[in-house]
């Protein structure tokens, strides 16, 4: 639970990140690596820090594939609570 707990500080953190970059006219986080990581467990991670530096939430792209990935985030610790734990 910690990892888990760390790992969405560091997408959260990303998100962060390519925000500050865009303000200052910096080289940029791809789409891709702001993405995945939200796929690999990271989806509560990307949605706040989404919502909370404003930053992709025009994106369809962004709006539509974060929300997924933080329920396919939710069936994977269901699954794993369920059956292994």
């Amino acid at each position: 639970m910690r990892y888990l707990l760390f790992w969405n500080f560091v997408v959260f953190s990303l998100y962060g990140i390519d925000k500050w970059k865009a303000l200052c006219g910096k080289w940029r986080i791809s789409e891709k690596a702001l993405l995945v990581p939200a796929f690999l467990m990271g989806g509560f991670g990307a949605f706040f820090g989404m919502y909370f530096f404003r930053h992709k939430t025009r994106k369809t792209v962004f709006v539509t594939l974060v929300p997924t990935a933080m329920l396919m985030n939710i069936a994977v610790i269901y699954f794993i609570g369920r059956y292994f734990i």
